[in-house]
């Protein structure tokens, strides 16, 4: 018996057979979906501005001493042993390069003997 609802039905068309390639296909490209960040919420500080010295005119100081005084400082003193230590480190660098040149003569010399030795012997 028919019923209401396969009355309405329409004839279903008889398959047909189609080559199906081997290739397969490809997924299409995700889009990427931004999320949007809320506006970032302003807040207000209070600026704190350094208000400019004063203007004041140079003024020359009092001169300590006259430019070309002499006297004896302090600074003097200073100098005067700086000098001393560079002098006596030149000193004592002439007298090793003279301890080192006399040991090089020496060794000369005992060269020199030995080679006059050997050839009187010949």
């Amino acid at each position: 018996m028919p019923t209401a609802k396969s009355a309405k039905r329409k004839p279903v068309a008889k398959a047909t057979t189609v080559k199906r390639s081997t290739v397969t296909k490809k997924a299409p490209a995700k889009v990427k979906t931004v999320a949007k960040k809320a506006p970032a919420k302003r807040t207000s500080t209070k600026v704190l501005r350094k208000k400019a010295p004063e203007m004041r005119s140079f003024r020359l100081s009092p001169e300590d001493r006259k430019f070309l005084e002499v006297g004896f400082t302090r600074q003097t003193v200073y100098w005067l042993i700086l000098s001393g230590v560079i002098l006596s480190f030149g000193l004592w660098i002439i007298n090793l390069n003279d301890r080192v040149q006399q040991i090089y003569d020496q060794v000369d010399s005992s060269v020199q003997l030995q080679s006059d030795l050997s050839t009187i012997k010949e």
